[in-house]
């Protein structure tokens, strides 16, 4: 029982850096900008 909500917690993290990604694909200069801002 424990594995399949491991399993559905492993898959809804994959959706999530899925989106993730899509959303750094379209905005990837903005994200690189804050990346840069927060680095030293």
């Amino acid at each position: 029982m424990e594995y399949v909500i491991m399993l559905a917690l492993c898959t809804v993290l994959t959706l999530a850096f899925i989106a993730l990604f899509r959303g750094a694909s379209k905005n990837g200069r903005r994200l690189i900008d804050l990346v840069s801002f927060d680095l030293p």
